[in-house]
């Protein structure tokens, strides 16, 4: 999977032919601890192949929130089969530290080992 920043506009861009272009976020609650990841997957035309929504309890961090919904768009990728993808967010720690090649000792370490995997 290729992991790219978002581009600097609001604007959605289409991924190179031949590829999927998988969006992620998240929303977290500090004082309920808890997250929501919603996940979208298109095309390169940018049709909307499938989408997805979850619910996060015990929560610690914002950081984690990023992390996991990271994760969930990995996992949801994978089950539908797409082996090109560029997966996309605004969370630049997230997708730096899935990106760097040494071994994160950070708290959402586990979870960054989990989308490089």
């Amino acid at each position: 999977k290729n992991l790219a920043l978002s581009p600097n506009s609001d604007r959605w861009r289409p991924p190179q032919l031949g590829f999927y272009k998988i969006n992620f976020d998240a929303a977290f609650n500090t004082k309920e601890n808890r997250s929501c990841s919603g996940v979208m997957f298109r095309n390169f035309k940018g049709d909307i192949l499938a989408s997805k929504r979850m619910i996060h309890e015990n929560i610690p961090s914002v950081f984690v929130a990023e992390a996991i919904a990271c994760v969930q768009a990995v996992i949801v990728g994978r089950d539908l089969g797409i082996m090109h993808a560029q997966i996309e967010r605004d969370s630049l720690t997230v997708i730096k530290k899935a990106q760097n090649t040494e071994r994160d000792k950070s708290a959402i370490g586990p979870y960054i080992h989990d989308v490089k995997n």
